[in-house]
């Protein structure tokens, strides 16, 4: 009897740096791909990788969950599962999470929020409006992504204004 496989997920990570000093990519292969690869000759993709100017190359990573030991955006945390609708669970993170839209660690974006409003950077996940938000980010378009965020707040003060009306003249 051989000795048996453990079944894990494998993360191949290959981090450059760019011109403005800053880029990564996270490829996740399976499991009999990078058995594969060990047992054949290299994990796939090292050789191009290992030719640049990379300062930091991981070829390979073996572990139960990869989503909780390397950073991650938000959505995809293995210890706090994520809601597309908005709720307070969405703010929850564990310290590898990552911000979609800042693309900063969660503790650095300082448009987070609780998780109770669709607005908050807590519940951004790859739907059109937060990848429009996040593109905006990433060309240094903050002030589109905080007017976004107020519009957002402002429409919260305003329901809550007319429920409080309404509950007023209920009650009253």
């Amino acid at each position: 009897m051989g000795n048996p496989q453990p079944n894990f997920e494998v993360c191949d990570l290959v981090t450059s740096d760019d011109e403005d000093g800053s880029s990564s990519d996270l490829e996740i292969i399976d499991a009999e791909e990078f058995r594969r690869a060990v047992h054949g000759s290299e994990v796939p993709g090292a050789r191009e990788a290992a030719g640049s100017d990379d300062e930091v190359l991981v070829t390979g990573m073996v572990g139960q969950v990869t989503n909780r030991d390397l950073p991650h955006m938000r959505m995809h945390c293995a210890e706090n599962p994520f809601s597309r609708d908005e709720a307070a669970t969405n703010a929850l993170h564990c310290p590898q999470c990552f911000c979609f839209v800042c693309d900063l660690p969660v503790s650095q974006c300082k448009l987070w929020g609780t998780g109770r409003s669709k607005h908050h950077h807590a519940n951004a996940c790859s739907l059109v409006r937060w990848r429009q938000l996040r593109k905006a980010g990433q060309g240094n378009n903050w002030d589109l992504v905080q007017k976004e965020y107020d519009k957002g707040e402002a429409a919260d003060a305003l329901v809550a204004a007319l429920a409080a009306e309404a509950e007023g003249a209920v009650g009253g």
